[in-house]
């Protein structure tokens, strides 16, 4: 059995030291370049997680910083509307 999961959004992020991205948590990313991404989770956390290209990080989070993150070409993945079994 296979778990499949879809978002109902994706949105381009750039990190930023000083504003966070956004006001109600995203439900995960996913990077086009392999590296860190530094990031607040939805309970204010601060982390650095390290990310593959091309597979979803399912963490909610509020804001990625740009210090320590070196993965390139971040999509926030937002609100998960579908979870199902193929």
């Amino acid at each position: 059995m296979i778990s499949s999961e879809s978002w109902d959004g994706a949105v381009a992020i750039t990190p930023s030291n000083t504003t966070a991205q956004f006001n109600s948590p995203a439900a995960g990313f996913v990077v086009g370049a392999a590296g860190n991404v530094n990031l607040v989770t939805a309970r204010g956390q601060s982390v650095v997680v390290p990310a593959a290209a091309g597979v979803p990080i399912r963490l909610a989070f509020t804001w990625i910083k740009s210090t320590n993150t070196t993965a390139t070409t971040i999509v926030a993945l937002t609100n998960a509307q579908f979870k199902g079994d193929t």
